[in-house]
């Protein structure tokens, strides 16, 4: 079955896509998606590579980081 919704594009070029659509494909926040040209179509697709999982779930913040490292490098 296909539907159609109407995306938004903001200033930045970000897409709202909507909550039903995010839900039957099973998309959560801060996942990572392939996107190609076919034609004049965009095509987004959920990633299933382990690595692109694992990069999606990971948040790091750098300054934390930075100031970890000292500690990090007496422990190792």
């Amino acid at each position: 079955m296909r539907t159609s919704n109407r995306l938004q594009m903001d200033e930045k070029g970000r897409l709202h896509i909507p909550k039903e659509i995010r839900d039957r494909l099973g998309l959560k926040a801060g996942q990572v998606l392939k996107g190609r040209v076919e034609g004049h179509a965009l095509v987004l697709e959920p990633t299933t590579s382990v690595f692109d999982r694992l990069a999606a779930s990971v948040k790091c913040n750098f300054s934390d980081l930075e100031e970890s490292l000292p500690e990090l490098r007496r422990v190792s």
